[in-house]
Parts: C-alpha cells; sequence; structure tokens
C-alpha cells in the first residue's frame, strides 16, 4: 500500500512538473514573440512609420468576390495584409487604387491586399472600377455586418494592415501616401526599411 502511495506521488510529481515546464515555455514563448514585436516597432518608429504596441487579431473574413470566388482570411496566413475598406464614389479611394495595383505586383510574394467596397450599387459598377484599374487583388462587395466586425468604418478609405501573424498592427483613415505602405509591408515582411525621402 505504501509502494502504491509511493509511486503514485512519484507520478503526481512528475506531471506538475511538466506541466510547470509547459508553462514556463509558453511564457517564454510568449515573451519572446513580444520582445520580437517590439523590435519590430522599435525598427518600424525609426524608419517614421507608428505600429500599434498591442496589436490584435483581424477579424475573420469569408466573402465571395465579384465572381463568386471565396475571399477568406485563412488564405493569406503567412503574409502581410492590406485590407482596404472602400466605395466607386470615394475619390481619395480611387486615388489609392493605382498605387496599391503597383504594391501588390511589387511585393505578390509578401503581401496581399484585398479590397471590400461598401457600394450599395450594383456589382457591375464595381466592376467597371476594377477594371478600369486593372486591380490584381480580391475584391468583394460587403455589408455592414463586416464593417462592425472591423469595430466600425468611420470613413473612407479605412485600411487595416495586418501582420504576418494576422493581428491588425495600424488603422489608416484617408488616403495615405503609398511610401508610408511600402515601409509598412517591407518591415512587416522582413525585409530592410526603405531610406527615408530627403
Amino acid at each position: 500500500m505504501k509502494s502504491r502511495i509511493a509511486w503514485g506521488a512519484g507520478i503526481g510529481g512528475v506531471l506538475a512538473l511538466a506541466l510547470t515546464l509547459a508553462m514556463l515555455r509558453d511564457g517564454s514563448a510568449s515573451a519572446d514573440a513580444d520582445a520580437g514585436w517590439a523590435a519590430i516597432v522599435g525598427k518600424a518608429a525609426a524608419a517614421g512609420v507608428h505600429f500599434d504596441e498591442d496589436p490584435q487579431p483581424m477579424p475573420a473574413i469569408d466573402v465571395a468576390d465579384l465572381d463568386g470566388t471565396p475571399v477568406k482570411s485563412n488564405f493569406w496566413t503567412g503574409k502581410v495584409v492590406v485590407v482596404n475598406f472602400w466605395a466607386t464614389w470615394c475619390l481619395p479611394c480611387e486615388r489609392e487604387l493605382p498605387d496599391f495595383v503597383k504594391l501588390q505586383e511589387k511585393y505578390r510574394d509578401h503581401v496581399q491586399f484585398v479590397g471590400l467596397a461598401v457600394d450599395a450599387e450594383k456589382s457591375e459598377d464595381v466592376r467597371a472600377f476594377v477594371e478600369k484599374y486593372n486591380v490584381n487583388y480580391p475584391i468583394a462587395q460587403v455589408g455592414p455586418e463586416l464593417e462592425a466586425e472591423f469595430g466600425g468604418i468611420l470613413g473612407l478609405p479605412t485600411s487595416f494592415v495586418v501582420d504576418r501573424q494576422g493581428r491588425v498592427v495600424r488603422t489608416h483613415i484617408g488616403w495615405v501616401s503609398p511610401g508610408i505602405y511600402e515601409q509598412e509591408i517591407r518591415l512587416l515582411a522582413g525585409l530592410e526599411a526603405l531610406p527615408p525621402s530627403p
């Protein structure tokens, strides 16, 4: 009987030790991730770019593009993502669209742009707009439900920059220089920052 109690206590001790080590390892991994993110935030600041210090997970996207093809956030795992809410009637949206097309082409191995049109009009209007600018990334028409998932859209365009871990690290409301997007993409993709503009 005593040997069973001793054996049970020994097993309990081993399990407690294993659990403690696992918790320490998880805590260490979390601390490493936090330190890694802090380093990226610091590098970004040195390059004139601001990232949120406590990024939050991007809401799931599960919609269909203008042709009915699924557009899902899990398709872009491991890439930087720029989720852009826009409309055909929005002049700043139209101004940034050609820049997004160029950045998608230039960094296609590192970034995925996703356009979410909030137009209530017919999809033909959105399709004509997309064809006019030869958009080379997925475009879907969405309703207020997805806007709400992203915390509400206060103005157009609104773009959410997402890191390779699927966290929203920056939100831009209104037109933003393509140079800022490019710098953000490069930093989040692990590429060297561009030198500051003179």
